[in-house]
């Protein structure tokens, strides 16, 4: 079974069912005989079709961390855009076994494991369990970087804040101060009262 062959119009919305056809037509012989006889092996196109949208999603959140990790001052500035990358590669890291788990546990009760040891299954599954491990690593790469970005952000933060306590401990001084002057003047004029009157 050769990769999916891709719309390579630009257009995307990719007709899923003509995806499944092209896989099955561009299979080889020993795929469409050993598919006669165990016709769960059918649904590896759609196993394929699956890893194949696996690995665009990966492709875009590498692209995501990769503008993180080549411009430093982007983790502050995007910290929306890692926090989302983020939650979505940990939510593909749930979802994406689950049609492979399927296919597994139908195979083990209902067809005495006879797909799980086809050479094409077994290739997808080495593909698939790829995908996986780039996708723990990109997750972990996010996690990393979200948590640079959180410690970025609240040492800037922690920075304004010190920087308003010194203004306002300056202004409290200055307020001080004057108060302390004008005491001073009151004092001096109470005395030149003082002296005046006797």
């Amino acid at each position: 079974m050769s990769e999916m062959p891709w719309n390579s119009k630009g257009d995307p919305y990719i007709d899923l069912s003509q995806l499944y056809l092209a896989g099955m037509l561009h299979a080889d012989n020993e795929f469409r005989r050993a598919a006669n006889d165990d016709p769960l092996l059918y649904l590896l196109p759609i196993l394929r079709i699956h890893c194949d949208a696996i690995a665009g999603d990966l492709g875009h959140h590498h692209e995501v961390l990769h503008v993180h990790m080549k411009h430093g001052n982007a983790l502050t500035n995007n910290h929306e855009a890692l926090e989302t990358s983020w939650r979505e590669l940990r939510s593909l890291l749930r979802v994406a076994p689950k049609p492979l788990h399927v296919f597994k546990n139908f195979d083990r009760c209902r067809n005495g494991k006879r797909s799980c040891r086809n050479r094409k299954y077994l290739e997808l599954l080495n593909h698939f369990n790829q995908l996986m491990s780039e996708g723990r690593s990109l997750e972990q790469l996010a996690r990393d970087y979200l948590q640079l970005s959180v410690g970025i952000l609240s040492l800037a933060e922690s920075r304004a804040s010190i920087k308003e306590s010194k203004i306002a401990l300056e202004e409290s001084k200055r307020t001080k101060l004057g108060m302390f002057r004008a005491f001073l003047r009151w004092m001096l004029h109470a005395r030149t009262d003082y002296l005046c009157a006797v």
